[in-house]
């Protein structure tokens, strides 16, 4: 049985793509693992990687539940 993993051919462009073409203003990193068809902790630490560099903003909205959008 294969595991999904990282694809390292997945460009930060790619993944603005999937938040730009959310229905919501804003993703999970479940939402992001599932459309890049990679593992959600892996799909998190893209997300923060984008947040430390100013490209997105995070909330965390619940116990352990965080939320990412577009900066400004």
């Amino acid at each position: 049985m294969a595991t999904r993993g990282p694809d390292p051919m997945l460009s930060d462009d790619e993944l603005l793509q999937i938040i730009r073409e959310s229905p919501d203003p804003f993703v999970s990193a479940t939402e992001v693992a599932e459309s890049a068809d990679m593992a959600r902790q892996t799909a998190y630490k893209h997300l923060q990687r984008l947040h430390e560099s100013g490209v997105i903003e995070k909330k965390q909205v619940g116990g352990s539940a965080v939320i990412w959008w577009l900066a400004d």
